[in-house]
């Protein structure tokens, strides 16, 4: 059941805003979600082990979040509880954290002003300004005759 913000709920699930608020299940009053930056982490696991970094601050798309050291901005969205990064410039359809090692684009967003950034394999920074990317972005540009820059051939393993 959604709630409009001034009314009272008495579902647990309500939501009134699904970033921001939430019901309380006693009183059915609006109150603060609290944003804990483990949410959505593994906590354990058989083979792997997991070290807890300091907690850096940054924000998406202008709201607070929190992050650990030694994440991704892609895994620290996602530990937020972000699953939609982006849509696709055509369809329009949902893009999120999808290969995790930088193949596959889905995870481009702007960081820091800079589009075109494959979170997935870019290190959290305190500070860090992440924004959806809309479109494909902007490509980098010859200024001298304004026209795109060719990228640089050769296998991957020459770089």
């Amino acid at each position: 059941m959604k709630n409009d913000g001034d009314a009272q709920c008495s579902s647990p699930e309500c939501q009134v805003d699904s970033d921001i608020l939430s019901c309380s299940p006693v009183i059915g009053a609006p109150k603060k979600k609290e944003v804990f930056v483990d949410d959505q982490r593994i906590e354990s696991h058989p083979i792997l082990q997991f070290e807890k970094g300091a907690v850096l601050s940054f924000t998406f798309d202008g709201r607070p979040m929190v992050g650990r050291e030694g994440d991704t901005v892609a895994s620290a969205l996602f530990a937020n509880g972000v699953q939609v990064f982006g849509r696709h410039f055509k369809t329009k359809r949902a893009r999120g954290f999808y290969c995790a090692i930088g193949n596959c684009s889905s995870c481009l967003m702007v960081v820091n002003g800079k589009s075109n950034i494959r979170t997935c394999t870019t290190y959290l920074e305190e500070g860090m300004v992440v924004e959806t990317q809309e479109d494909r972005g902007n490509l980098p540009r010859n200024k001298m005759v304004g026209q795109v820059v060719e990228m640089p051939k050769g296998e991957p393993d020459d770089v």
